[in-house]
């Protein structure tokens, strides 16, 4: 299990984005019950062989429960993308 989960780090996971602050409020109102409601959620994908790049993964819903994301978090994702060659 231990060497299954350093190949998934190594080759990349998707995660919840928690730098977005309404993908982070959006998460901590999940009950941890209904799956389907992560697909609210925007997530990253990070990557061991290349730690210092970040790729938005699943950009989620634009408005959920009256909380609209911000386009200023989606951009500096954008940037790092950009600087990293990827």
């Amino acid at each position: 299990m231990k060497r299954q989960d350093a190949e998934e780090y190594r080759t990349g996971l998707d995660l919840p984005d928690f730098t977005d602050a309404a993908t982070l409020a959006l998460f901590r109102k999940w009950d941890a019950v209904d799956v389907s409601y992560l697909y609210i959620l925007h997530f990253i994908r990070i990557c061991g062989e290349f730690p210092e790049a970040v790729h938005v993964a699943r950009i989620g819903r634009d408005k959920v429960e009256g909380l609209v994301k911000s386009n200023a978090d989606d951009n500096a994702i954008m940037e790092v993308d950009e600087v990293s060659g990827l």
